[in-house]
């Protein structure tokens, strides 16, 4: 399950990325912070519609939210979410 939970769902359309800010003192910066929660029993899959558009099958097997949260969430390393 090396994946992010954005990359399950959108079938590998996106990716999830490592954050880091370059400042300048010139731009201003603006963040946006999505959250997403699910319940821990919540199976993760992707969207159906981007499977079929796609015609080749799903990239990801279907897993439960407890599950991933227990591996990549879990673990403070910072490494495994990514890994």
């Amino acid at each position: 399950m090396k994946c992010t939970l954005r990359q399950a769902v959108s079938n590998g359309k996106m990716k999830g990325v490592a954050h880091r800010v370059v400042t300048n003192s010139t731009d201003a910066r603006t963040t946006a912070v999505f959250f997403v929660s699910p319940s821990m029993e919540c199976i993760i899959e992707q969207a159906k519609v981007l499977v079929e558009a796609e015609d080749c099958g799903p990239l990801y097997k279907s897993f439960r939210y407890k599950d991933y949260f227990d591996i990549h969430i879990g673990h403070t390393d910072g490494e495994r979410f990514y890994a």
